[in-house]
């Protein structure tokens, strides 16, 4: 009987090891506990000598624990408690160091245990993939196919299986005289005879020892002796195996490295002379760098690391060298599978050019070798790639104008990503001179903005009259995937200077103030960067402008601390702002009037606004006289915060009514008082989303027996709320008579202003009232203004009303 002490690593002890005790942990009374085995051996590597995972079975049936001691941390049980019968599996490390030892304890709450010993060799063992005695043998020579006592073991052997040709297995010529001889069986070779065994499992391992028990009948034999290696079983290469030319037994060993990709080896022993017999083959851990490299040949590795850069009409694809390649066939195919480039190149590169912009292909490349070789050309790896495209142009209009503003609109770039609208413009006037320009404008810089100010617009104020503009806008990309678009070109010609009526004292458009945006029309617009006391707004062409949303404005007129006078000279010539310096803000004749594009905000989200003509002796009043007030308000309205719905919003009433009054000087209204309070239309009444834009409210009033000393004034609630409006177009005409007071509607225009600024909204309200219909902007060239419908947003103020005081 042969022995090997890899074929038992666990010692039995069913019937030995049994526990018949009464222990609970918690609960389950335990009347049996039995463990497999008291000792268990691994390898370094962590497996047990036939390459498993190590384990135990434990019988009970209770609740029961693994206990291990501080020491044992390298091995891990799973399940370490559990109740009834059950496998533990053994995870243990891979051992760096010197043999060792744990010991796990299995046991109940009474405190009954039973050891598992866990022992591991150290790092200086040598790990075995593979050996076999080949038995004791048979009593007369059988082929073997027929023979039942091989004994393959090893931690790379469990799918180990044996093929020969002209061999039997006997046992009359045992083996002898060399280390590990087992003695009994061996396989007999007739010359031609081969002997195959595989596949073993290297486990990683790159260096390795063949070795076998070799009878030679003959010195001459030694010549006809040939060791081949395969990892495929199919292509199989010569190992270099020196036998020495002696009759006799004898154990020649081979050591060598293979490459990194080889997981598996097979083997093979042929002969051409008669009666060489084999024992005691073996396949071991070689030492590092013992012997060469063995090629063995098979399907090359598919190139890995393909990448490719891109550009127009070209893409340039690289990827790492495959070893034993001699060269790369490489093609390349649209989406739909032409094939519009095949080549072939020893380099790890290739460039395919002439190809559609923005258009997708699908690579391939595999590793081929050199011809005659044993090696086989490999899989081909694949890869998609893009062309750069052109982003596809914006479609623009003019979306409204006055004597002094224009407003354009364009449609949003369908290939960006979520935070990409971006974009280049330019504003220039008829002699082509740079008016306005942004590059590289984002209105997606900020995610809550991005969703609720859908529109792709933008507003340019203080422009001149009945003068020509040229429009540019350019999509700009925010991937290496897309070239800028082109540059469009929208022409637009403002209006006439507006002509006033006899009798008219005096007219504020707004139209001179530039910076911000235009709630109005939900574009966005363009705005200081620096602190605004600091400007000088004699030289605004030299301050640096950045874009910002649509109700963005500029800080308080009146507050000395946010402005300097120089500002206030520039754009509220003329007013009286004699009392600036008053500190109760209700004896304050203006205050809180923040000017945006075209037009005035009035209030913050924290105070109240409110707007006092200068005396109207100043502009040539004299005596008593009836005048007429009118102008064009809006309540202060923000879009859904998350889907830009114009209707929907939590600034819906904020401004929808507000209050005009005598300030000084005489002067009644029809009803006999001094104070009026006024309703503006609010947006779900003018159908805000509808039309794509807000909608102003025209107001008219007369004030009877006016004088040279009366101011009227227009202010906003003093309420939470109520603090903030949208204001536009103030005008005071001496009245001849006619019109009725506290009108209010969204009337078709106008005859003056700026023409009701387009939005040609039919109907009218008193105190309020309701309108619909019309058109708005230009009209009839079919562009869909519609904007995003949505859900709903409610709750305080938001950014503080937005516009940041």
């Amino acid at each position: 009987m042969k022995n090997n002490p890899f074929l038992s690593i666990l010692i039995p002890l069913w019937g030995v090891v049994s526990l018949l005790a009464g222990c609970a942990d918690g609960g389950d009374a335990v009347s049996l506990l039995q463990v497999s085995a008291a000792r268990v051996e691994v390898g370094k590597n962590g497996l047990t000598a036939d390459g498993r995972i190590p384990s135990i079975e434990v019988e009970s049936d209770g609740y029961w624990r693994v206990f291990a001691e501080s020491s044992a941390a390298w091995v891990r049980t799973d399940p370490s408690a559990a109740s009834g019968s059950c496998t533990v599996t053994l995870s243990v490390e891979a051992n760096d160091g010197p043999a060792r030892t744990a010991v796990l304890r299995i046991g109940c709450g009474d405190g009954t245990t039973q050891e598992v010993e866990v022992r591991q060799e150290g790092a200086g063992s040598r790990l075995r993939y593979y050996e076999d005695s080949f038995g004791a043998g048979a009593d007369e020579a059988v082929a073997p196919s027929d023979y039942e006592d091989f004994r393959i073991a090893g931690c790379g052997a469990l799918e180990t299986v044996y093929g020969a040709e002209r061999a039997t297995v006997a046992a009359d010529a045992p083996s002898t005289g060399y280390e590990g001889a087992s003695g009994g069986g061996n396989i007999v070779l007739a010359a031609g005879g081969l002997f195959t065994l595989g596949p073993v499992d290297v486990k990683g391992a790159l260096d390795l020892r063949f070795s076998t028990g070799l009878y030679l009948p003959s010195a001459e034999a030694a010549g006809s002796v040939r060791l081949q290696a395969s990892r495929n079983a199919t292509q199989w290469i010569d190992v270099p195996f020196a036998v020495a030319p002696e009759a006799g037994w004898s154990c020649p060993m081979t050591a060598f490295y293979i490459a990194e990709d080889v997981t598996q080896l097979w083997f093979r022993l042929s002969t051409g002379a008669d009666g060489v017999r084999i024992d005691d083959p073996a396949l071991v851990e070689g030492e590092e760098a013992e012997g060469e490299l063995l090629e063995l040949g098979g399907e090359l590795a598919a190139p890995e690391g393909l990448e490719c850069v891109i550009a127009e009409r070209s893409l340039t694809f690289s990827w790492d060298a495959v070893r034993n390649a001699k060269s790369y066939d490489y093609e390349l195919y649209t989406k739909q599978g032409v094939r519009v480039a095949e080549g072939s190149t020893p380099l790890t590169t290739a460039a395919v050019e002439g190809l559609e912009m923005g258009t997708t292909y699908r690579f391939s490349v595999r590793a081929v070798p050199a011809e005659g070789t044993i090696y086989s050309a490999s899989e081909a790896a694949e890869l998609e790639a893009t062309t750069v495209g052109l982003l596809p142009d914006p479609e623009v209009r003019l979306l409204r104008k006055t004597h002094g503003m224009l407003v354009f609109e364009w449609t949003k770039d369908p290939y960006t990503t979520t935070y990409g609208r971006r974009y280049n413009f330019v504003l220039v006037d008829r002699d082509s001179v740079v008016v306005r320009q942004q590059s590289r404008v984002n209105y997606a810089s900020n995610a809550t903005y991005n969703l609720s100010y859908v529109y792709n617009r933008q507003a340019f104020g203080g422009l001149q009259p009945s003068t020509d503009y040229r429009f540019y806008v350019q999509y700009v990309s925010d991937s290496e995937q897309y070239r800028d678009s082109n540059w469009v070109c929208c022409e637009a010609t403002t209006d006439p200077r507006p002509q006033l009526p006899i009798g008219c004292l005096l007219y504020k458009d707004f139209e001179e103030a530039w910076f911000g945006g235009s709630a109005i029309d939900v574009a966005w617009g363009q705005h200081p960067s620096g602190n605004q006391l600091d400007l000088d707004y004699d030289a605004e062409e030299s301050i640096e402008l950045y874009v910002v949303y649509p109700i963005r404005c500029m800080e308080d007129s009146f507050n000395t601390a946010k402005l300097p006078e120089q500002y206030r000279r520039k754009y509220w010539s003329g007013w009286d702002w004699s009392d600036i310096g008053e500190k109760d803000i209700a004896k304050k004749s203006n205050t809180g009037l923040f000017l945006i594009c075209g037009a005035v905000k009035f209030g913050s989200g924290s105070a109240y606004g409110r707007m006092t003509t200068p005396a109207l002796g100043q502009y040539g009043l004299s005596g008593v006289s009836d005048i007429v007030v009118s102008f064009k308000a809006c309540p202060y309205t923000e879009p859904n915060l998350t889907t830009g719905n114009l209707m929907v919003s939590p600034y819906i009433l904020c401004g929808a009514t507000f209050n005009i009054s005598i300030w000084a000087g005489a002067g009644t209204f029809e009803n006999g008082s001094t104070e009026m309070t006024l309703t503006n239309l609010t947006p779900d009444q003018t159908d805000a989303q509808g039309n794509g834009h807000y909608s102003w409210t025209e107001h008219s009033v007369r004030i009877k027996g006016a004088d040279s000393h009366t101011r009227v004034s227009i202010s906003t609630v003093a309420q939470k709320g109520y603090y903030r409006m949208w204001f536009d177009d103030l005008m005071i005409v001496r009245d001849d008579g006619g019109q009725s007071e506290g009108s209010s509607g969204s009337g078709s225009g106008g005859d003056y202003g700026d023409g009701g600024d387009g939005f040609d909204t039919e109907g009218s309200a008193s105190s309020g009232g309701s309108a619909g219909g019309g058109s708005y902007g230009d009209g009839g060239d079919g562009f869909d203004t519609g904007g995003t419908p949505g859900g709903s947003a409610s709750g305080g103020d938001y950014g503080n009303g937005g516009d940041g005081f």
